[in-house]
């Protein structure tokens, strides 16, 4: 299994490769070796830093609406009491209308 990656991880070791890497190209790569991980001696695994600077294209400030579209409180109710009346007669609704607790023993 590793064998069969071994020329795609070598290739991953140069930094021609990671030269306008795109979130394509790693979740590509991600998928290929993500079964190789079972295969990291754990006690052997080195720590890895990284140094390196995000870099941010154009920022645009945009407007977030605090309220829900196309929801209404009253429209919800209607709903949930139309709902009820519909199905009085189900156990667990006839019993939260009489307040009666429910014996499990």
């Amino acid at each position: 299994m590793v064998k069969a990656q071994l020329p795609l991880i070598e290739e991953l070791q140069t930094e021609t490769w990671w030269t306008d890497v795109t979130p394509e190209m790693l979740e590509s790569i991600r998928r290929q070796l993500r079964d190789l991980i079972n295969f990291i001696d754990r006690e052997e695994q080195a720590i890895v830093y990284t140094d390196f600077i995000d870099e941010l294209e154009e920022l645009e400030e945009v407007s977030v609406p605090t309220h829900q579209t196309g929801f209404s409180k009253q429209q919800y109710c209607k709903k949930v009491e139309t709902y009820i009346r519909e199905n009085q007669n189900h156990v667990a609704i006839a019993r939260t209308k009489t307040q009666r607790t429910v014996n499990l023993l």
